[in-house]
């Protein structure tokens, strides 16, 4: 029988690896995914090539994680003009940028924008060839792991419902919000789950 001790001790081991981040096991197609829900590519007013990620201060040993599978880049917090405090990896090093970056993510971008903004920071700084977009396919799951990670939610809403025994209907949702010009991206997310 689980007594009140033992679960204890089960919630605080569960507690201290989700905080190591040496127990995430990411891959690159989840980075990818990562990248495209959460990643920018950007050039500073001085030419300087730039790749961040960003999330909510919650999910800094996730960052950290995400830099020890880079082997690169450190995690710094930041405050938006709203108030929420972030965790942001911000990588300029041209060299990592160009040898792990972008190796990670060629052929794994899967819309529109992130493949227009990430094509022309490689012309920009490299004259690398332009990445096409290429469709998602069944092996592609642990990219939408990523980007659900970065752009997905999971909640529960509660409606009065009068023929439910306790008069109230209680739903889970998952959703996925992108912009419209991403439809055909959520279309082929959607087909994954068929």
């Amino acid at each position: 029988m689980l007594n009140f001790e033992m679960l204890k001790q089960r919630v605080m081991k569960a507690l201290e690896e989700r905080l190591n981040p040496v127990n995430y096991k990411l891959t690159s197609n989840w980075f990818a995914g990562f990248v495209e829900a959460e990643g920018g590519f950007y050039t500073s007013p001085k030419g300087q090539p730039i790749f961040t990620l960003t999330q909510h201060m919650s999910d800094w040993t996730l960052m950290e994680a995400i830099c020890l599978f880079l082997g690169c880049g450190k995690v710094a917090p930041s405050i938006r003009e709203d108030g929420r405090a972030l965790a942001v990896i911000q990588i300029t090093n041209k060299d990592a940028l160009h040898d792990v970056i972008i190796p990670m993510l060629e052929g794994r971008i899967h819309s529109l924008k992130k493949a227009e903004q990430f094509n022309l920071w490689k012309k920009t700084h490299w004259e690398l060839a332009k990445s096409e977009i290429v469709p998602l396919l069944k092996e592609d799951i642990h990219w939408v792991a990523g980007f659900v990670d970065g752009d997905g939610a999971f909640y529960f809403t509660i409606h009065k419902a009068r023929d439910y025994k306790y008069g109230y209907q209680v739903k889970a949702s998952f959703d996925i919000a992108q912009i419209d010009t991403e439809q055909e991206l959520l279309a082929q997310i959607s087909n994954l789950f068929l």
